[in-house]
């Protein structure tokens, strides 16, 4: 196995995610280079951590009062 790689799980840990996410944004299409080996996901050890949410509050809520 390539020393690169490292066990989702190990990936979570060291950014503070639950390793559920990581798995969810693999199977998504999110993080780039993962892969399964044995039936295991292993994800670059070096890959950033990235927020691709737009952010911010639903309009729906600004005029709510509170």
């Amino acid at each position: 196995m390539d020393n690169n790689l490292i066990p989702i799980k190990e990936y979570a840990e060291k950014h503070g995610i639950d390793p559920a996410t990581v798995r969810q944004r693999i199977l998504r299409g999110v993080m780039s280079g993962a892969v399964k080996l044995a039936g295991s996901w292993f994800v670059p050890r070096d890959l950033p951590l990235t927020d691709n949410r737009r952010g911010g509050r639903s309009k729906r809520w600004e005029n709510q009062e509170e």
